[in-house]
């Protein structure tokens, strides 16, 4: 019954400011707690559903002849008057009454050159999200999307847009809009800046950011995967210079003085430390071998093998790399079996070199360095596995196969797939080997020795 009563007044209360268009009110997102929106409840059509529905019949129809005409001319103003009967007297009949309502409300803001009635009307718009919310629900998302738009109105209201980002992502996970994200650790540097937040906040919510941008570049699309390695960028550009290894440790080692078996701040430190290049901080090294003793996982293993590769201590990555076959994401799978790969060329086992490469395909399939190294391990076996002028260069038949499919796949590798191609293409048998050994070009040809490869004969050119 309470809850009843304080959405009545709320609604009671909105009716009577919207009745001029414009609510002035300072509630926004950072009074209204994620999660604390009261639902709205009642009739779909409200009280009165017969005109509730002739006034949403009557706002679409001029909202979409003014969309039509590509939202210009005044048609719309004749859709202001219904739509507001239907956003407060019957709130639940459309999700379409706030998705058309923002627009509307956006004409207005725009029309009107009174700042005070602009501001008024802001808060209008703003209102529409909250009320999208209340009976719709999707906080985390419509939360995302106000901010974004206040962004256009008060771009300099840093500590509100800043707790509505804050809101929607902590809602909305790894389902977060990429501009979303960006706009989030925009206003938090923000804050950073003139001390509002502390440097420790701005790394929580750096690393928060950071796990919702490796999920989604694991499984996105080529796309999807160039938009969230763009956020990326930006968000490493822009914690640059709260980032020094310096600024780490001093934040860092306070807080495992504080907490020496903390796992979850162990493994903070290793990939903060392992993303900002702060490797050889001997706090990377104590953090990582601490959180291996406390716990034997996957995790610490893969840390401490990072480490040793790091080092050049090949032989030594080995056994922990293994480890990494064992992660849950596949991220860091792939990576760490491209890293197991790469020991194990360092350390001359070509056969176990290319298994791991190809388990990190598998744990990735979009990315061209495992085929690129694949590709350079074949180039790299022409004494190994050919007996007379045509095996021998036949090696590269397959190696360069490899490095066409990495440019295939992945465009970020495409220049240095096609250098290799461009280099090694030189190095097929010639066209008089060919004919010797009673091959044509186009034939079928199995590179043998270790690779036992199906190829196609080539020449030189």
């Amino acid at each position: 019954m309470k809850t009843m009563m304080k959405i009545s007044i709320w609604m009671a209360v909105t009716g009577l400011l919207l009745g001029t268009v414009m609510i002035n009110t300072t509630a926004t997102a950072q009074e209204i707690p994620y999660t604390e929106y009261e639902r709205l409840t009642g009739p779909r059509y409200g009280q009165d559903s017969a005109t509730c529905v002739i006034n949403l019949s009557l706002y679409r129809e001029f909202y979409r002849q003014w969309r039509q005409a590509g939202g210009t001319g005044t048609v719309i103003d004749e859709a202001i008057k219904p739509w507001r009967e239907v956003f407060l007297n019957c709130p639940l009949a459309s999700q379409n009454t706030y998705i058309d309502g923002v627009a509307i409300v956006e004409y207005m803001i725009e029309k009107e050159k009174d700042p005070e009635k602009k501001e008024k009307l802001i808060d209008t718009l703003m209102m529409v999200y909250d009320q999208r919310i209340r009976a719709f629900g999707r906080e985390g998302f419509v939360l995302g999307r106000k901010g974004v738009n206040l962004i256009n109105h008060r771009p300099n209201a840093n500590e509100e847009l800043f707790s509505i980002f804050r809101q929607s992502v902590n809602g909305s996970g790894n389902e977060s809009e990429a501009p979303v994200i960006a706009q989030y650790f925009r206003y938090a540097e923000r804050l950073v800046r003139n001390e509002t937040i502390t440097k420790d906040e701005f790394f929580e919510i750096y690393e928060q950011i950071v796990r919702i941008i490796d999920y989604n570049v694991s499984q996105g699309n080529q796309q999807q995967i160039s938009v969230w390695e763009n956020i990326r960028s930006f968000i490493e550009q822009t914690l640059e210079p709260y980032a020094t290894c310096d600024d780490l440790v001093n934040i860092f080692s306070r807080k495992l003085d504080e907490t020496p078996e903390d796992l979850d701040l162990l493994y903070k430190i290793i990939n903060l430390f392992d993303r900002r290049g702060c490797t050889d901080a001997p706090l990377y090294l104590s953090a990582t071998l601490k959180a291996y003793e406390l716990d034997p996982s996957p995790e610490s293993a893969y840390a401490i093998g990072r480490m040793y590769f790091r080092n050049r201590k090949y032989a030594e990555s080995i056994d922990f790399l293994k480890e990494a076959e064992k992660l849950e994401s596949p991220a860091d799978r792939a990576d760490g079996m491209l890293l197991l790969a790469n020991s194990y060329r360092e350390t001359g086992n070509k056969v176990r070199a290319r298994e791991a490469a190809l388990k990190s395909i598998q744990a990735r399939p979009n990315d061209g360095n495992p085929y690129i190294l694949i590709g350079d391990l074949y180039a790299a076996s022409t004494e190994q596995c050919g007996d007379n002028e045509l095996t021998t260069n036949a090696v590269y038949w397959v190696a360069v196969d490899k490095y066409i499919e990495a440019r295939r796949i992945d465009s970020s590798v495409a220049d240095e797939a096609t250098n290799r191609i461009n280099i090694y293409t030189k190095h097929f048998p010639s066209a008089e080997t060919i004919f010797f050994h009673g091959y044509g070009e186009g034939d079928p040809f199995e590179v043998e020795c270790w690779i036992n490869e199906k190829t196609v004969v080539r020449p030189a050119k």
